[in-house]
């Protein structure tokens, strides 16, 4: 009898443990979707490149928040329900974050569709607008994806979410390739008429946009099958009659500082980008190259140590020790894959991009540091978001975005190459936010063991005979 009541304990307890922080498999998953964007890349060549820079920039932004920032605040606001036993409430809530997000998602679709023609205009020429409205596809599903995978998440289940983020990586991956040549097939037959190579250009990079909008697309509908098929287990219903309004505010409140700490990073990495789009193409084309690089290398280095840092104890000692080993991994992980990439980044991009110019040593060296802090900063933030921290996260986030836009705008006096000034302005963010977040971790984690462990310690018994 004790032993079916046990397990019927544990049985609650792991199904009110959800799965909140980023699984490895999930990261890896992100940084195989940069890889596959640098062989789209290959595929529209020199001059679609320069167009689809910005759009596929912003559009990691989307996956990143998507993937990881909204599903932290829908699993945490899913979580405090689940451990309450207030499931009924919990289904109401994901009704509303969903709604939330697909009208999130539907307001952002509809400026990058109709205001595509202004973005491209600030972003270096308007022969872009295709290519950023071809980006609504991605912003319409990326919100609801979001959502959904916050609530698998906050429920115990995490093989959903997980699955979701590879078929949108490789899906995506995979129909921008296809969509990308078809693309130019069709920009081809137009030269013929025009006599011009743009079109070959606009459409191809349109066509790889439009792919990774189907990507997203396919992992939001993949998302909603598996919530028909666990529907039983996931809704219950009843719980207390709590506003739509209310509970809208609740999980926008949760969600809130996931969302600012992602753009804040997307922000560093598109610093001063516009303003050298229109300056020159091909030298921001080659900083969007040498980003998705970056991306891949740090998702490969810092996944197993992110995936330890989501899941902290809660006493200062075992806290201390969890943190130090995930950091002390990845730093090392993170430096050996900052030195790979930058010996290596030159001659692949040579090779990857022919009659496009290399990255010089210097650029190659800002690479590889960008790699370590940026694997760094991941582990730190989820470290942050595990300890339910998160404005600390977001406003270190800020800080690091405010400190690589005033470096791109006082570094010219002193780097009069734009790609090196650049790229030691977006490498500065992520150093910035890890000095924050590492010292606002130092002092949590610091001192001795907490009062639990204090008091769980036995006292010596004193006034014991000495006879025996």
């Amino acid at each position: 009898m004790e032993n079916n009541r046990s397990r019927a304990g544990r049985k609650t307890e792991n199904r009110a443990r959800p799965q909140m922080g980023p699984a490895p498999l999930a990261v890896w998953a992100a940084g195989a979707g940069a890889v596959l964007q640098l062989v789209v890349l290959r595929q529209i060549g020199q001059g679609g490149d320069v167009l689809f820079a910005s759009p596929g920039l912003v559009y990691g932004v989307l996956f990143l928040a998507a993937a990881f920032a909204v599903p932290n605040g829908v699993a945490g606001a899913a979580r405090a329900r689940m451990k309450k036993g207030k499931t009924g409430e919990a289904s109401r809530l994901f009704s509303v974050s969903l709604i939330l997000a697909l009208a999130v998602g539907a307001i952002l679709a509809a400026l990058l569709f109709f205001g595509g023609g202004w973005i491209a205009g600030r972003a270096g020429g308007r022969e872009s607008a295709a290519v950023w409205r071809a980006l609504a596809l991605a912003a319409l599903f990326a919100a609801g994806s979001g959502a959904v995978r916050g609530y698998f998440y906050g429920m115990g289940v995490s093989a959903p979410g997980v699955i979701s983020i590879l078929l949108e990586a490789a899906g995506g991956g995979a129909a921008a390739l296809w969509l990308a040549a078809a693309g130019q097939a069709q920009g081809e037959r137009s030269a013929l008429v025009y006599g011009t190579d743009l079109y070959r250009n606009v459409f191809g990079a349109e066509g790889a946009v439009l792919g990774l909008g189907a990507g997203a697309a396919l992992s939001f509908g993949f998302l909603l099958l598996a919530l028909m098929v666990c529907r039983r287990e996931m809704f219950s219903p009843g719980g207390r009659k709590k506003s739509p309004a209310a509970l809208g505010l609740e999980i926008s409140a949760a969600a809130l500082p996931g969302i600012v700490t992602v753009l804040a990073f997307g922000g560093c990495f598109l610093s001063g980008a516009f303003r050298l789009a229109g300056e020159d193409g091909a030298a921001w084309a080659g900083i969007g190259r040498s980003r998705l690089a970056v991306w891949a290398v740090s998702s490969a280095v810092c996944a197993l140590g992110v995936g330890r840092a989501s899941y902290l104890p809660r006493a200062r000692r075992s806290m201390r020790t969890c943190l130090t080993s995930a950091a002390v991994r990845t730093a090392a992980a993170g430096a050996v894959g900052g030195l790979v990439l930058a010996l290596a980044w030159r001659p692949l991009s040579a090779f990857l991009f022919p009659g496009t110019e290399a990255p010089s040593l210097g650029a190659a060296v800002l690479n590889g540091v960008t790699v370590l802090f940026l694997s760094l900063a991941a582990v730190t933030a989820a470290a942050l978001f595990s300890l339910g921290k998160r404005w600390v996260a977001a406003a270190a986030a800020l800080v690091a975005l405010a400190v690589s836009l005033v470096l791109s705008r006082l570094l010219p006096a002193a780097l009069p190459d734009s790609v090196l000034r650049l790229t030691a302005a977006q490498a500065a963010g992520p150093a910035c936010f890890c000095l924050l977040t590492g010292a606002a971790l130092a002092l949590m984690a610091g001192g001795g063991g907490s009062r639990t462990e204090k008091n769980s310690r036995p006292e010596p018994v004193r006034g014991r005979s000495r006879r025996r």
